[in-house]
């Protein structure tokens, strides 16, 4: 689609923009997600587009934002008076169009303020859209059940924000951390997952993103199905990146460097088996993910010093029984009590 400044539209743009029309007349899951993401986006411009949609499509769109009668007045009026002020020598196509939009105004108008429509409006209203929120606190994992069926399983200090129920064209979601969906298929409904710096868009599928604001990337993995992730919140510099089964994508979050490769499920997937897994991995990133995934405190002697990379794998295993295999190979003493762990060196060995 052609690059268009919709932000700058009046009324009758959108009233004469073919790719709007065509929208409303005949949606497409694709054109649903365009429109109603560039909606989300310009609230300020909502209000027009949402009255062009009543206009062509003859129906009152079920929104808080929609203008009130006497702004749509005023909105007739500046038409008027801006469609009068035009050389008289336009194009006949421009004179149609022009007098098309008022005709379109003028009988919405007359149909708005007739006790039939009123009635009819009365019955279209839907209860506002309740906002739900789940989350995870560090050492802890949860499943939950959209309202469409889909099954998101939420990994440590994660939180997932979504809908009651979800809209006629598309399901849109909101995530912080580390999850896993099982997407409930739907071909005319995409599934929209967005983090602070990328949007995943589904079907149906199987996936994982990992996006902790305090991790420095972000991670998508998919295991069935075919994912689209988009790097980037201005929809004018999207980045599209489409993933195959066991693919998967990284997104640098200071330098924007976007990767693109093969992975490992038996290693990324592992926390859903509540199995933790250390590849290559510092005493430090070790300490970080041990705090995280058994929610405690882990303090460290200053003169305590661990150098080199280290592998290990725990199966549903005990803090205690991690940190006794720390022990074992860095010469270090651990004291465990309630949520607080005492690291030192051991100055016996």
């Amino acid at each position: 689609m052609k690059n268009i400044k919709y932000s700058d539209y009046s009324l009758e743009d959108f009233l004469q923009d073919d790719y709007f029309i065509d929208w409303v007349m005949n949606p497409s899951p694709e054109s649903n997600y365009f429109w109603e993401n560039w909606m989300a986006k310009h609230p300020g411009n909502s209000k027009i587009a949402y009255l062009a949609k009543e206009m062509i499509g003859g129906l009152e769109y079920k929104n808080s934002v929609l203008p009130t009668h006497n702004e749509k007045v005023e909105v007739l009026e500046n038409i008027i008076k801006r469609s009068s002020s035009k050389n008289v020598g336009s194009k006949l196509n421009k004179v149609l169009k022009i007098a098309a939009v008022v005709a379109i105004l003028i009988g919405f108008l007359y149909l708005f303020n007739s006790g039939t429509y009123r009635k009819t409006k009365d019955l279209a209203v839907a209860p506002p859209t309740i906002m739900l929120s789940k989350q995870t606190s560090y050492g802890e994992q949860k499943t939950v059940k959209l309202p469409d069926g889909t099954i998101v399983r939420l990994n440590y200090g994660s939180r997932l924000i979504f809908p009651s129920e979800f809209g006629d064209s598309s399901r849109q979601v909101t995530l912080s951390g580390e999850a896993f969906f099982d997407v409930k298929p739907n071909p005319d409904k995409p599934f929209i997952i967005t983090t602070k710096d990328v949007q995943t868009i589904v079907l149906g599928t199987s996936f994982n993103i990992n996006a902790y604001s305090d991790e420095d990337e972000i991670q998508v993995m998919v295991v069935t199905g075919k994912v689209r992730v988009q790097n980037g919140a201005d929809a004018d510099k999207l980045e599209d990146v489409m993933l195959l089964p066991y693919e998967m994508v990284s997104l640098h979050r200071l330098t924007g460097r976007v990767v693109k490769e093969k992975y490992d499920p038996s290693e990324y997937l592992a926390w859903k088996e509540w199995t933790l897994i250390f590849r290559k991995a510092t005493f430090d990133e070790i300490i970080d993910k041990l705090e995280k995934w058994y929610g405690v405190d882990i303090q460290i002697d200053q003169d305590l010093h661990i150098q080199g990379r280290f592998n290990g794998e725990f199966h549903n295993q005990s803090l205690e029984y991690v940190l006794k295999g720390l022990s074992f190979s860095n010469r270090i003493n651990f004291e465990l009590k309630d949520k607080t762990v005492t690291i030192s060196k051991n100055e016996n060995i």
